[in-house]
């Protein structure tokens, strides 16, 4: 009895394990929605940063979850460069 416990408490822990990697890579790989898509254009003007990470996310032809964390990064930086530069 206690040999088939293990066998299914392994089972269940590997089953447990690929449902949240898979939801995990899911999340992280599926292409945003449009009004995503609307809001990277918007980060993409607002300096050098921004367009430069607009243009490496659509390099493979979509737009990930984390593509727009980079890009809302490199855009943060632009608008922090502008604010230090213009001393506001």
């Amino acid at each position: 009895m206690p040999r088939s416990l293990t066998s299914s408490a392994v089972t269940t822990i590997t089953c447990a394990s690929v449902a949240a990697l898979s939801l995990w890579a899911y999340a992280e790989f599926v292409p945003v929605d449009r009004s995503e898509q609307h809001a990277a254009t918007v980060l993409a003007r607002t300096g050098p940063r921004g367009a430069a990470a607009y243009r490496a996310a659509w390099s493979d032809g979509r737009l990930s979850p984390g593509d727009m964390r980079a890009l809302r990064e490199a855009a943060g930086r632009d608008i922090d460069s502008w604010n230090l530069a213009s001393g506001n």
